[in-house]
């Protein structure tokens, strides 16, 4: 389990025994991302992932795979495989 807060370039968060827990796989371990709260889940078609490279992003650019507009909403998608692989993690 991460709390990527690391990545979104914000403060820390305060882990506790009930703070929600998003799975995901990634290659043949299921890793958990500590979140705040989850608000809503929803699906995108892949071709609707348009490039961030010259949007303004909160998120460090090697771990942005794209932008999706949701409702009215401009949403970045972090590159999941890329955080759990990276070194950044072992300094957090």
């Amino acid at each position: 389990m991460i709390d990527i807060t690391y990545f979104l370039n914000i403060p820390p968060m305060e882990i506790k025994n009930n703070s929600p827990v998003i799975l995901i796989p990634i290659d043949d371990l299921t890793c958990g991302i500590v979140v705040s709260e989850i608000c809503e889940i929803f699906s995108f078609a892949p071709q609707n992932i348009l490039d961030s490279s010259n949007s303004i992003q909160a998120v460090k650019e090697n771990y942005s795979q794209g932008i999706i507009q949701y409702q009215d909403k401009m949403l970045t998608l972090l590159d999941l495989k890329e955080v759990f692989h990276t070194r950044e993690l072992a300094r957090t």
